[in-house]
């Protein structure tokens, strides 16, 4: 279980709030000789969070999940579905741009068909579709491997949130178990000073 100060020199057991992660830096930090953990921001005005574990293993699973934790943000989900629309509102636009664009070169095709003497052109033109179409194709490919990738990007930013979700459940029920413990064993010390 953690404990929090506020480099007072002193440790409390009782949560001082929540503690927003990003763009925290985090890293080990030895205090009376406790395993600590230390975590700074410039928009700490009391001082650096140094947290106390009961051993250096219990630190370092900490640092590791703080660390990572403190790269996943509300508004970096919010941006990563904002890319997603962003994304298929382009991959439409695109399709739409190269249907216009090909059935106007399919117009122009039929158009020069009826032509004399307008083979070789019509030839040219036909080529230049293809390439076009080569081109469009591979644009609207690119657009959804781009896709793809940042909707995996989101799930992953959703998986970690759920991580730290369960992380911060634990600690609560952990809380909640050492401060029973703690009026226990107040109680069994007022009941020895009641017996003497």
């Amino acid at each position: 279980k953690a404990v929090v100060s506020t480099q007072s020199g002193h440790y409390g057991r009782d949560p001082k709030g929540v503690i927003p992660l990003a763009g925290c830096s985090i890293e080990n930090f030895d205090d009376i000789g406790k395993p600590c953990l230390k975590i700074t921001h410039a928009s700490f005005k009391t001082g650096n969070l140094v947290l106390a574990a009961r051993n250096p293993e219990e630190r370092d699973n900490w640092v590791n999940v703080l660390r990572e934790c403190s790269k996943v943000t509300w508004n970096n989900a919010q941006l990563g579905a904002a890319q997603i629309k962003l994304l298929e509102e382009n991959t439409a636009k695109i399709n739409k741009e190269k249907t216009d664009y090909i059935e106007k070169l399919q117009a122009e095709a039929e158009l020069r068909k009826h032509e004399e003497g307008k083979k070789e052109e019509l030839e040219i033109l036909a080529k230049q579709l293809e390439e076009e179409k080569s081109k469009m194709e591979d644009i609207a490919n690119k657009f959804k491997e781009e896709k793809e990738m940042t909707h995996q990007e989101l799930l992953d930013a959703m998986s970690a949130m759920k991580s730290l979700d369960e992380e911060r459940a634990k600690m609560d029920n952990e809380r909640e178990e050492l401060q029973q413990n703690l009026k226990k064993m107040k109680k069994e010390k007022s009941t020895d000073w009641t017996l003497r």
